[in-house]
């Protein structure tokens, strides 16, 4: 007769290595779907892309980049794309460097997500499958790169904390200190919300003295030293329309209002996993599920087996209360931090997931784990189809909107307007302009990132962003082409004497100017 005590950690090890070998097949499988495809559809990933292309050929003959934009000679704190995709674009086209960088960012934050969770002990095996719920988020679709590699950079910090606050070594401080120095340098909210981290984990769990605060702030000194420049210049910054929009302003209009929770949390779960949602897909319900599922079944394995006892360690109660904080913080911030602190609201979404995946962390055996496994592990690969027939239905599009590319020469002018309302927040086509200055070679207005001093290209003195209603825009007289993105141009925009169109294909409308038609 066999002994069920033998047979239990046979079964438990043939667990541990389907769960190992579906954590590589995963991992495979996001690198697969990255390389599959032209297009990697995000919102800001274009602009990165023609900014880092206008820098490369800012002095070619061929192009007028010298004319609109100029570059900024003052230290930003997001600076690891733009040092990663020079390195890239000197070897690879705009493109297929996107697709390097994204896939250094998908593996760095699988490992990094994994080496969060093992702080906690080896339930963290069981639950490593969510972290692939976690890489294509709402922030990797905005097109924030710099952010999601600050968030692989802040995880690694949490891990090693965890793992050495209560007694760190000379070598572990300096080592605290590169990782915090590099997150600034990829995102500024990354490394603030790591300092302040920090300084918590030190005070609870281990003996929180003067000397180690001290050694603290020296090893985030080089990151406090490039912040505090950073905010005095943005403090109080006008945007080209002369509003106050700089991080304090806007840090002083927010107001801890609780109206509207509900709607909150919703739009919280589809910020946090994907932007976007089928009406026949519960999305968001299935991923809570998750952890429903896994809490449900500690709980009843803890009744089950009297000799198994299931508590949370103190590192899972303080990403609790790291957890609990960035859902405050998501309910009461704002969306945005003004024209030069960015979106904020959506990337505290995001960390509210990671938070609580940490205190799933717990054994599971038997019966029990194999359910959890099942049902994770059938919810990533329901997610990747999601994201394949999404990526699939993006690229078809994008193909549509750059259908008009031979149109253009090296060095002309192109102009942005939309009648479409919805086209503004249209997700990876709201920057797709900018796809067509590194295949034309021509100038783009529509560059975002020219106007806010956080990226390094600026636009020339005089200059301003070249979007919206083209006959109000006060250098028309230098525009070669207006392109726009909508069912059905309005009637007065179709017959304007300065304009004639040039191309059309389904929603895309490409006219050119006639300038010496321009002020008749």
């Amino acid at each position: 007769m066999n002994n069920p005590t033998s047979s239990q950690p046979r079964s438990d090890e043939k667990s541990s290595r389907l769960e190992r070998a579906l954590w590589w097949g995963w991992l495979i499988a996001h690198l697969v779907i990255i390389w599959s495809f032209t297009y990697i559809p995000t919102r800001d990933g274009p602009a990165h892309l023609a900014s880092r292309f206008i820098e490369r050929n800012y002095d070619s003959p061929q192009t007028n980049f010298a004319e609109y934009f100029t570059f900024s000679r003052t230290q930003v704190p997001n600076l690891t794309t733009v040092w990663l995709l020079r390195g890239l674009m000197a070897v690879f086209p705009p493109l297929i460097a996107e697709k390097v960088l994204v896939s250094l960012y998908v593996v760095a934050m699988t490992f990094a997500f994994l080496y969060f969770l093992r702080s906690f002990g080896e339930g963290a095996r069981t639950v490593s499958a969510i972290g692939f719920l976690l890489i294509f988020n709402g922030t990797f679709y905005m097109g924030f790169y710099n952010y999601n590699f600050s968030l692989a950079l802040y995880l690694t910090i949490l891990g090693f904390l965890f793992r050495y606050a209560e007694r760190p070594t000379g070598q572990q401080w300096l080592i605290l200190s590169g990782l915090l120095t590099a997150t600034y340098f990829c995102h500024l909210l990354g490394f603030l919300m790591a300092v302040a981290s920090a300084v918590f984990i030190l005070a609870v769990m281990g003996h929180f003295r003067f000397r180690r605060l001290i050694l603290l702030i020296a090893a985030a000194l080089p990151g406090l030293l490039l912040t505090a420049d950073y905010l005095f210049r943005t403090a109080h910054a006008e945007t080209p329309a002369g509003d106050q929009q700089g991080i304090l302003a806007a840090l002083a209009e927010i107001r801890p209002s609780f109206s509207g929770v509900y709607e909150d949390l919703v739009l919280m779960v589809t910020e946090g996993y994907v932007p976007y949602s089928y009406d026949y897909l519960p999305y968001g319900t299935l991923i809570v599920c998750v952890y429903g599922l896994i809490l449900g079944a500690a709980w009843f394995q803890k009744k089950r087996l009297l000799s198994a006892e299931i508590r949370l360690k103190k590192a899972q109660i303080i990403t609790l209360i790291f957890g609990a904080v960035s859902l405050l913080a998501y309910l009461i911030f704002p969306d945005m931090l003004g024209a030069h602190g960015g979106f904020l609201k959506i990337r505290f979404a995001l960390n509210v997931f990671i938070f609580g995946a940490a205190c799933l962390c717990v054994p599971l055996e038997g019966e029990l784990r194999s359910v959890v496994i099942y049902y994770l592990h059938g919810l990533v690969a329901v997610h990747l189809a999601c994201v394949t027939l999404f990526t699939n239905a993006a690229n078809e599009e994008i193909d549509v909107f750059l259908s008009g590319r031979d149109v253009f020469s090296p060095g002309d002018v192109l102009y942005r307007e939309d009648s479409d309302p919805a086209t503004e927040f249209q997700g990876y086509l709201a920057n797709g302009t900018s796809y067509y200055c590194f295949m034309s070679s021509i100038v783009p207005l529509d560059l975002y990132q020219a106007e806010v001093d956080h990226f390094l290209i600026q636009f020339q003195p005089g200059y301003e962003r070249g979007r919206g209603d083209f006959f109000t825009y006060d250098h028309r007289d230098q525009v070669d082409y207006v392109i726009g993105w909508y069912s059905q141009p309005s009637e007065e925009f179709e017959a304007h004497s300065e304009l004639k169109s040039v191309f059309q294909n389904q929603k895309l409308h490409i006219d050119r100017v006639e300038r010496n038609a321009i002020g008749n």
